[in-house]
C-alpha cells in the first residue's frame, strides 16, 4: 500500500514538473493555422482555402500524422493574422517572405515556393529606376505588416511616407488611378490580383526588385521544435517524392 502511495506521489510530481513548463503547454495545444488572400499561394475559391503553400500544408500534416481539422485554417487579413502569429504559440502563418528583419521574430519551415518581391508601376507612365534613392521621390503603396513594408523601410523609405492599407486591391485601385506611383509587392501575386480584377496584366510592369527569395511557413517562437522539426522533415519527403513541385506547376503552368 505505500508502494503505491509512493507511486502516485512520484507521478503527481513528475506532472506538475512537466505540464506546469511552457513547452508542455504549449506542445499540449493544438496548431492554429492562419492565412490570408494571398493567390496562387493562399486563397479562398467556392468557400474552400486552396492554392500553392495551402496543397502543400495539407499534404505536410498528413505525412508528419497530425490531425488538424478544416476549420483551424483562418483566413485572416495579413496585419491581424501576422501579429497574431507573433503573439500566439502554437500558430502557423503562411505564406510568408523569409527576410533579414523578419528571421529572429519565427521559427521557419520551408522554402515552399520561388517569390519574387518588387516595385511595381503602370506601363504607361515609363518609370525607370536604376537607385532605389529614386523611389523617394514617389509615391509607394505596400500592405501594412508586409514584407514589402519592411522590405521598403529598410532601404531608407520613410514608414511615415508609406501609403499602407489592408488589402492589395485597395492598392491595384489606387496605383490604376495615379494616387499612388508604385506598388511594393511579389511579382506573381500582383499578376493573379490584376487577372482577379479583370484588368489587363500587360499594362503593368515591374520596375525594381526589392527582395528575391521563397514563401515559408512562419512559427511561432514559443511552439515546440518537435512540431516544427516533423513538419519540416514531412515537407523534405514531400519534395523528394516531386509532390511539391507538382502542386507549384499545377497553379502556375
Amino acid at each position: 500500500m505505500q508502494r503505491i502511495a509512493f507511486l502516485i506521489l512520484a507521478l503527481f510530481f513528475w506532472a506538475l514538473q512537466h505540464l506546469s513548463s511552457p513547452h508542455a503547454a504549449a506542445f499540449a495545444a493544438p496548431l492554429t493555422i492562419l492565412t490570408e488572400e494571398f493567390p496562387p499561394y493562399n486563397y479562398t475559391e467556392d468557400g474552400r482555402v486552396r492554392g500553392i503553400s495551402t496543397d502543400v500544408l495539407r499534404l505536410m500534416l498528413a505525412e508528419a500524422g497530425m490531425d488538424v481539422p478544416a476549420e483551424s485554417f483562418q483566413v485572416l487579413p495579413w496585419s491581424r493574422a501576422y501579429k497574431d502569429a507573433l503573439s500566439h504559440p502554437n500558430t502557423l502563418l503562411f505564406s510568408a517572405t523569409r527576410t533579414k528583419e523578419r528571421e529572429g521574430l519565427f521559427k521557419w519551415i520551408g522554402p515552399i515556393a520561388p517569390n519574387r518581391n518588387v516595385l511595381l508601376a503602370r506601363k504607361d507612365r515609363h518609370l525607370v529606376i536604376s537607385d532605389f534613392l529614386q523611389t523617394l521621390r514617389l509615391r509607394v503603396g505596400a500592405i501594412r505588416d508586409d514584407a514589402g513594408e519592411q522590405l521598403l523601410v529598410a532601404r531608407g523609405y520613410p514608414l511615415k511616407l508609406i501609403d499602407l492599407t489592408s488589402d492589395a486591391r485597395s492598392n491595384l485601385l489606387k496605383l490604376e488611378n495615379g494616387r499612388i506611383d508604385l506598388f511594393a509587392y511579389p511579382e506573381t501575386v500582383f499578376k493573379w490580383l490584376v487577372a482577379q480584377n479583370r484588368r489587363n496584366v500587360d499594362d503593368y510592369e515591374t520596375v525594381f526588385v526589392l527582395h528575391e527569395g521563397h514563401v515559408y511557413f512562419a512559427v511561432n517562437k514559443n511552439t515546440p521544435d518537435e512540431t516544427v522539426e516533423k513538419l519540416q522533415k514531412a515537407l523534405d519527403a514531400l519534395k523528394e517524392s516531386g509532390k511539391v513541385q507538382e502542386i507549384i506547376e499545377s497553379y502556375l503552368r
